[in-house]
């Protein structure tokens, strides 16, 4: 994290005397913006130019992505179930934990039963 902040920085100070070509690389189709995205719109707004190189297309599986979902929200029921105490002694209540268990649990069924699905739709500009 260090390094990150000192590129990004020496990056700003660079910024400020010419402008820079930033190639951002993910190895997922939308790491680059999930990952860069704010400081990419900054540096673009700023005039630099920006691109980003996805090193899969995102075929392997990843664009349903429901029953990983389900075992995420599994994860995260019995995680904030096992911290519960934890929780209630920042100052919520019982009304806040049962509504939270209730919508995770919801959650996870409606995943694992295929009601509820997370898609990634991939789009691109057409190459010319």
């Amino acid at each position: 994290m260090k390094i990150l902040i000192l590129l990004l920085t020496l990056a700003f100070t660079l910024s400020a005397q010419q402008k820079l070509r930033i190639l951002a690389i993910g190895a997922h189709p939308d790491d680059c913006d999930i990952k860069f995205g704010g400081t990419a719109a900054l540096f673009a707004q700023m005039g630099h130019v920006v691109k980003f190189l996805s090193i899969t297309n995102g075929d392997a599986g990843h664009h349903e992505m429901g029953g990983d979902y389900a075992a995420t929200l599994r994860l995260w029921r019995e995680r904030y179930c096992s911290r519960r105490a934890s929780i209630s002694r920042l100052g919520f209540d019982e009304v806040f934990h049962r509504m939270w268990i209730f919508y995770l649990a919801y959650s996870e069924a409606g995943f694992r039963s295929g009601y509820l699905n997370v898609r990634q739709f991939i789009l691109e500009r057409g190459r010319s």
